[in-house]
């Protein structure tokens, strides 16, 4: 038996939050007509998305504690109510991860689906590593009901990444992004666009890695 410890973001106390954060930044782009300026108004969005970090970090942050037998997985929240879940009785189990989220999804064959994950953002990945590697050894040896029982088998099942259409995106936007390339290398950019030019960069970057990684772990599970 191992017990891992989890960070975990509860996400209504986190979306309160930021929507507040948000409508505070907004304020202060509407008090730039009034004469505030545009230093002013940057130190005020600045301000607002630092106490909206700060008070996510400090409220919508809690501690979970997932424990893993030969049999069982069981997940109990600080504060909230432990559940438990048969490793035979899982149909099937998704790793996935983008963009600073990473979450281990158990499918059952009746009710809600078991997700356990972290945002990167706000919180440290803790155990969720260790946990995520021994939950696949693990499950590849799970003992069925009883010794009459077929073999339990659990599925993975595959991100979007290593589906066709996620091979497909991926190839056009890796494409998309050599021509982009090429294109400011012989013509330049435009003045004004450098933020369109960090999103469209950052945006492309994120799935490409994102795909990439997804390609490499389907890779060495064949």
């Amino acid at each position: 038996m191992k017990t891992y410890t989890l960070h975990t973001l509860h996400p209504k106390p986190a979306f309160a939050i930021l929507l507040v954060g948000m409508v505070g930044c907004l304020v202060g782009i509407l008090l730039l007509p009034t004469g505030l300026t545009m230093v002013q108004c940057g130190i005020w969005v600045a301000a607002w998305a630092g106490v909206g970090y700060y008070l996510i970090k400090k409220l919508a942050v809690g501690t979970t504690q997932v424990t893993l037998t030969a049999e069982t997985l069981t997940v109990q929240p600080t504060g909230g109510t432990a559940r438990q879940v048969l490793l035979r009785e899982i149909v099937s189990y998704a790793h996935n991860e983008y963009n600073g989220n990473e979450s281990l999804l158990l499918r059952l064959p009746t009710g809600k689906p078991v997700v356990i994950g972290y945002n990167s953002t706000f919180c440290d990945e803790g155990d969720f590593p260790a946990l995520v590697a021994d939950f696949e050894a693990q499950i590849a040896d799970v003992p069925p009901a009883t010794t009459a029982a077929a073999p339990v088998s659990i599925l993975r099942e595959k991100t979007f990444f290593e589906k066709p259409v996620g091979n497909a995106i991926g190839w056009l936007i890796l494409v998309a992004m050599v021509g982009f390339t090429g294109y400011l290398l012989l013509y330049g950019l435009k003045p004004g666009k450098t933020g369109s030019l960090f999103l469209v960069y950052g945006n492309g970057l994120a799935y490409l890695a994102a795909w990439r990684n997804a390609r490499s772990k389907q890779a060495k599970a064949q």
